[in-house]
């Protein structure tokens, strides 16, 4: 894939991002100041797919709105190569099963974040020893890759405090080339 070096650095600097703030490390530890200064200027949970930057209703609305969706694809949806072989009947619950988890998938995936916690997650200090500093929307619009090698980020509007695994998640979902995707597990060992 001609994306795949570009994958690759977009994801190293996502970890060297992430390395660098990791709880524990030497900023967290002996910042000073400036790891004070910065945990007054970030969200205390980043990302806006946070639990509590969603209305409420959207989780009991998971399954109508799959259903929706479903039924205005028809059967080009139902016919997709990637969901051969899959049980219709299973395929047709998926919306149901999926709002069944999605309150503790959403907990469980944003551990700093109030609403997250109530709901019956990991929860804030279970989850202590895997905080980092997150992009919190590292899609492809908010990167950009020099041709010298270098890997720059813009748009910090929803940096804050969780877990590096929702931020890798959101990039490889949102930033790589469908080809790249294909390596997905090289990618994944090379962050």
């Amino acid at each position: 894939s001609p994306y795949l070096p570009q994958a690759r650095r977009s994801l190293a600097a996502l970890a060297r991002l992430h390395a660098f703030f990791w709880e524990g490390g030497a900023f967290s530890t002996s910042g000073g100041e400036a790891a004070a200064e910065l945990e007054a200027a970030v969200w205390p949970a980043g990302m806006y797919t946070q639990p509590s930057m969603q209305p409420a209703a959207q989780f009991d609305r998971l399954a109508a709105k799959y259903t929706e969706h479903s039924e205005r694809l028809g059967p080009r949806f139902h016919a997709a190569e990637d969901l051969a072989g899959v049980d219709s009947e299973r395929l047709q619950t998926l919306g149901q099963r999926l709002q069944r988890v999605a309150r503790d998938a959403a907990a469980e995936s944003h551990p700093f974040d109030d609403v997250a916690a109530g709901a019956g997650g990991a929860g804030g200090n279970a989850a202590r020893r895997f905080r980092t500093l997150i992009h919190g929307d590292p899609k492809a619009a908010n990167l950009l890759l020099h041709e010298g090698g270098a890997v720059g980020f813009i748009d910090f509007q929803w940096t804050g405090w969780g877990l590096a695994a929702t931020d890798v998640a959101h990039h490889v979902c949102a930033a790589f080339a469908p080809d790249a995707l294909a390596q997905e597990g090289a990618l994944l060992d090379h962050y």
